[in-house]
């Protein structure tokens, strides 16, 4: 079992850290991770987590530099995935679990760039949903990406379709921040807009 365990927030790099197999008291690969806070958006799992660390330690599998982010991996099968910093742009990043090799990256749209309240990059955790993924980036741009291979199946700009408010005093400063949520065959995400809180896809 490989748990993404470390994703510092305020850093000019990300690191990547995954450990061992011996973190799960059950054998076998670990429960999927699809969404931020988790498969049931509670921040729960129902396997088995071993608590003595201190006796015995889980040991480093591999470990990367990443963009920034202030968003968590997704995991689900044999793949992970990090919404990250890509030089001007944000980026979807998808990752081989056991080996940490790149399988594949796609840029997605502009990110923040003057240190805005605490560091650049996105603000959220990608969602995992069948063979597809999906991203909110920092000035609305909901993206829907292939899991196989990264290709863009759909982009919708939010900002424009909606009319986010980008310049508000919350988003100016910091950025939209929250994380898309699957629901069935709906894509569930905060709107931005004047009298448009929450946008269903």
């Amino acid at each position: 079992m490989l748990t993404p365990t470390t994703f510092a927030r305020r850093a000019s790099m990300i690191t990547a850290l995954f450990l061992t197999a011996s973190l799960s008291a059950t054998v076998g690969r670990a429960a999927d991770w699809p969404q931020y806070r988790g498969p049931h958006s509670d921040q729960h799992t129902d396997e088995a987590i071993r608590t003595d660390w201190n006796q015995n330690p889980p040991k480093v599998q591999w470990k990367i530099p990443l963009g920034e982010s202030f968003g968590s991996f997704a995991v689900k099968g044999e793949r992970a995935y990090a919404f990250v910093k890509d030089g001007s742009e944000e980026a979807c990043v998808a990752f081989e679990a056991a080996s940490g090799k790149e399988l594949w990256r796609r840029k997605t749209g502009r990110t923040t760039l003057n240190e805005r309240q605490g560091g650049d990059g996105p603000r959220s955790t990608p969602a995992l949903d069948g063979d597809k993924v999906y991203l909110y980036g920092t000035f609305f741009q909901l993206t829907c990406l292939s899991a196989a291979d990264g290709s863009v199946i759909w982009s919708h700009d939010l900002e424009k379709e909606y009319g986010g408010q980008t310049e508000t005093n919350g988003i100016s400063a910091w950025g939209q921040a929250a994380s898309p949520i699957v629901e069935g065959n709906l894509v569930i995400v905060a709107g931005g807009g004047k009298l448009v809180s929450v946008v269903v896809k």
